[in-house]
């Protein structure tokens, strides 16, 4: 899969956005014994285990995420688990510092802003997919990771996946915690292009009405929009 990815970008001079654009079949058709899904989301690849015999190991991934490098791609991987150490190489462990870091319910420092979104939620997933998509093509370096991973930023951030859908996360690299319109700010402060206007939604006017109008509707909405649109999907209602 990653030379699938490694070749589309050398052709299309960008990252594959689906399985589709890297000329593979859809997630659910690559599976093995083990493997139960493969998805390529803006070049991140992200392989769904199941069917490994070990408990631990079953529902859990291994991410390979790309990085531009003088015009081609250099890859790190990261195991979403520390059950699956003894099965993969020494780079993709979850080392017992990270393991460590995991569990501590308060503010730590990181080596990078990282954002905290909603992978389930394709409204929420497609801005962050284009925000990661800037970041490899500027070689801006963010950390972006899912909810549903249930990792590191979730668990150290004390917040419930619930809570965490409500409005957008970001962690400083000094380990402070953003939230809503302040997370936003945070992120755009470190993207070209954005930086414009998250020096206008600061004014003080602007910034009022903003964390107003995020906090009161569009944040809500869009919460209420993703739950309802989960239990129709448990439902197959219309």
């Amino acid at each position: 899969m990653k030379a699938s990815v490694s070749e589309a970008y050398i052709s299309s001079g960008s990252l594959p956005i689906t399985n589709s654009d890297a000329g593979l079949p859809p997630k659910a058709n690559i599976t093995s014994t083990c493997v139960e899904s493969a998805e390529v989301s803006n070049g991140l690849i992200t392989v769904a285990l199941q069917g490994t015999g070990v408990s631990a190991v079953d529902g859990a991934s291994l991410l390979f995420e790309p990085a531009i490098s003088n015009q081609s791609l250099t890859w790190s991987c990261q195991a979403s688990t520390s059950a699956l150490n003894q099965y993969v190489r020494a780079d993709c462990r979850v080392t017992l510092q990270l393991a460590k870091q995991s569990m501590i319910p308060h503010p730590q420092k990181m080596n990078r802003l990282t954002v905290l979104y909603n992978d389930q939620c394709p409204v929420c997933s497609f801005e962050i997919d284009h925000y990661r998509a800037l970041c490899l093509k500027r070689g801006i370096d963010l950390g972006f990771e899912k909810i549903s991973a249930e990792g590191p930023m979730l668990k150290a951030s004390a917040l419930s996946p619930t809570d965490a859908k409500r409005r957008l996360h970001v962690r400083t690299k000094e380990g402070e915690l953003k939230i809503g319109v302040d997370a936003f700010l945070a992120l755009w402060a470190e993207m070209p292009g954005y930086r414009v206007l998250g020096r206008l939604v600061r004014l003080p006017g602007v910034y009022h009405i903003a964390t107003l109008v995020y906090n009161r509707v569009l944040a809500p909405v869009l919460f209420w929009w993703d739950k309802r649109r989960l239990q129709c999907d448990e439902s197959a209602c219309r």
